[in-house]
Parts: structure tokens; sequence; C-alpha cells
């Protein structure tokens, strides 16, 4: 059913490709995490100024990433900065759903021989996110909740 709703939109092929170049620049941050390092927020805007954009729903990213690394002061830092590691999990959340959007298009589009070329950036992309998130899990090995929403996170990578 959702396929035969997904296939209905078009999008140029310029708008969908420059989409997953604002994926990498969003989630770069994530692709450098080590164990025990950390990501940030940064409050930010991402217009809808494509049709695109407005399907996916990209406006209700409304934050950019940053990397934490470890450090002695980094508790500290994150304390000043207001980085509550729920807030910015949930928001995470926020912004890895807009992701998956993003590529149960673009898999729909691909079963009809469109975006073929971006088919293994995807699942490359998706490969060193998946390292980030796991380092990241290492990180918050002893807080369940945390663990969980990383966990599901990954799971909803590979749809």
């Amino acid at each position: 059913m959702l396929n035969s709703i997904l296939i209905q939109f078009k999008y140029p092929d310029i708008e969908v490709q420059q989409v997953f170049f604002t994926f990498n620049k969003i989630f770069e941050p994530i692709i450098g995490l080590k164990e025990n390092d950390k990501i940030g927020l940064i409050d930010d805007i991402i217009s809808d100024d494509t049709s695109f954009k407005v399907f996916i729903k990209l406006s209700q990213i409304k934050w950019n990433l940053y990397l934490d690394k470890s450090s002695y002061t980094q508790s500290l830092s994150r304390w000043w900065h207001q980085q509550n590691r729920e807030d910015i999990f949930k928001k995470l959340n926020i912004m890895f759903e807009v992701y998956i959007n993003y590529i149960k298009y673009v898999k729909v589009q691909i079963l009809y021989n469109k975006f073929i070329d971006l088919d293994p950036k995807i699942k490359d992309f998706n490969m060193k996110l998946v390292l980030g998130l796991n380092n990241l899990k290492l990180t918050y090995k002893s807080d369940k909740k945390i663990k969980d929403i990383i966990i599901s996170i990954i799971k909803q990578i590979f749809i």
C-alpha cells in the first residue's frame, strides 16, 4: 500500500540528490563518533525550499549536530550549554524519522528504476551511520533508555 502511494509522487532527480547530500552534512558528526564521544545540538532551521523537502518534512529538523569529543571537561561543558541527553535523543529521533522518510521514498523509486545510482551511496552512508551510532551506544552503555533509542534508530535505518 505504502509503495503504491509513494510511487505516485515524482520529484526532480536533482532535488532528491541534493537532499541526500543535505543528510550527509546533517549526520556528519555521527560518522566521526568514537567511544565516549557524544553529540550535541545547536538550534538551526533547514528550509523547505523545494517540493520534495516539503514532502519528506525536512523542516522538522531544527538543529545541527556537532561532535562533542571525549575530554575531562566534557560533562561541565555539556551542563553549561544545557546539552541534556534526553532532549538530544528526542530530537535525534525526529531527525532520523525524516531521514527514514527519505529512504522509504528512494527505495520505492529504485523498484521502478529511478535513483539507482543513489542506492549504493545510501547503503554506504547507512553503514557509516550505524558504526557511529554503535560507538554512541557504547558511550551510553549504562543508560538503558538511551541505548534503546539508539537501537531503535539503527533498526529503522535498515528498513
